[in-house]
């Protein structure tokens, strides 16, 4: 091997600093403009108790026969008139009440505990719903994807107090499909104003787009430096393919890792079907592609640190050589860096996801959802799962690189344990801090959730 001089020498040179830098303004802007640009990007489900209630209480097919049939069938109270016109009134006294209580009193007198969205039949692909319609262009007709209202949902509504007669009455029971309006907001401002959790998810999306095509590329100046610094390792006959197979090996194992954990874990369809964002599917492409682009890159210098070959030297009880040591110690740089820029770009998307779930339950109509089937559709522990399986996949790569360099270590504390030039001994608090950062992701996940729940109480 040869000697290697300048091993100190900085990894970017003034031009790729300044390439680094332009790539991260040029993702700042394109974030920007592709996320906030156009007019009424964001939207929600309205959750409106008193339209839903009139709905129910103005379709005398649904909310009076059913309850006439009811009662004629049961044998207590077929001689029992009473009670059939107690309920008559009950019903439009209660229509009556939708026009004339402010909506404190109307949520203690109709809604609550008497107003729930059916557990059985709900399906949260129902949630949004698009339609395609014409308008008339300068020259010709065009199509325009409108945001229109939910598909059906079935609304279920009880009875046991009449406000009529302040008495209560046999319980009644009663079910009624309602499509739900979509609002789409004006402004993205007065989206934040109302809902200011999705800020922060903007603004973190933003920083994906600035910050990780600027991380990729910092990576892979410095894997192409590192093999530069030792081309007499990587550019020998057998070698020179050596990255190529990596990359492919690296994009097998993430690619069999997003398609498992898409269909096994995660249940997208509450966030792609566009419930709160008009281009919610481009993102998700977009951070995905990014995100496995990065995780290819760290992946594969992992793998290069784990096959990279070892020395005749190390085999000489003699001395150690100097290139030895080299070597080591800019693994150990290069093995350092890239468990950094993994572990930032696996922290950034578990706070995203964590950021968006959170804000999504804060949503009126997902937050009716949760409290009437009892559990959130997309509840925090999905965020707590997609950490633990990013975690787990950096520590598919990163523990065979470690080992590598571990081993490498000892051979040369083995030949001299005197041996003073090694960067980085891997010491227990070396190990100890290696661990806490694979862990930042689980880590960032929890600490999200905490800041959380105590600032929501």
């Amino acid at each position: 091997m040869k000697n290697h001089a300048n091993n100190k020498k900085a990894y970017f040179s003034i031009k790729q600093t300044i390439a680094l830098t332009f790539v991260a303004m040029a993702g700042l802007l394109a974030g920007y403009y592709f996320l906030l640009g156009g007019t009424r990007v964001f939207h929600e489900i309205k959750y409106q108790p008193k339209v839903i209630l009139d709905s129910i209480l103005s379709d005398d097919s649904v909310q009076i026969d059913p309850l006439l049939s009811k009662c004629i069938n049961d044998p207590k109270c077929n001689n029992d008139s009473l009670e059939k016109d107690t309920m008559l009134h009950e019903v439009r006294y209660r229509r009556y009440l939708l026009k004339a209580l402010s909506d404190s009193d109307l949520s203690r007198q109709l809604f609550n505990n008497q107003l729930f969205i059916n557990v059985d039949s709900f399906n949260d692909s129902c949630l949004i719903s698009f339609t395609f319609s014409d308008t008339l262009g300068i020259s010709q007709k065009t199509k325009h994807r409108k945001l229109n209202k939910t598909q059906p949902i079935l609304w279920d509504y009880y009875i046991s107090y009449s406000w009529y007669y302040n008495m209560p009455v046999r319980p009644f029971h009663t079910q009624k499909k309602i499509q739900s309006i979509a609002k789409s907001f004006a402004t993205n401002m007065e989206f934040f104003t109302d809902y200011p959790g999705f800020l922060l998810w903007t603004l973190l999306i933003i920083l994906q787009f600035s910050m990780f095509p600027a991380l990729i590329l910092c990576a892979w100046m410095i894997i192409a430096d590192f093999k530069k610094r030792f081309s007499d390792i990587y550019a020998a006959p057998g070698k020179k393919s050596m990255t190529l197979r990596y990359v492919v090996f690296s994009a097998f194992i993430i690619g069999l890792y997003v398609v498992s954990s898409y269909f096994a874990f995660f249940n997208p369809t509450l966030i792609n079907n566009e419930l709160f964002y008009r281009k919610m599917n481009s993102i998700l492409l977009y951070i995905s592609s990014i995100v496995a682009i990065a995780g290819i890159t760290c992946f594969t210098g992992y793998l290069l640190i784990s096959g990279t070959p070892i020395s005749d030297g190390y085999s000489d009880n003699n001395k150690v050589a100097r290139d030895d040591v080299i070597l080591l110690n800019e693994m150990n740089r290069l093995f350092t860096n890239l468990l950094i820029i993994s572990s930032i770009i696996l922290c950034i998307v578990v706070l995203t996801t964590g950021s968006l779930y959170t804000s999504i339950n804060s949503m009126d109509f997902i937050q009716k959802i949760a409290n009437d089937l009892g559990y959130s559709p997309l509840a925090y522990h999905y965020v707590y799962l997609i950490a633990a399986l990013c975690t787990i996949l950096l520590l598919l790569f990163f523990i065979p690189a470690k080992l590598r360099l571990m081993d490498m270590e000892r051979r040369i504390k083995e030949i001299n344990p005197e041996e003073s030039r090694l960067d980085k001994p891997s010491d227990i608090a070396g190990i100890l801090k290696s661990i806490i950062i694979v862990g930042l992701p689980i880590i960032t996940g929890i600490i999200h959730n905490l800041i959380t729940m105590f600032t929501n109480n």
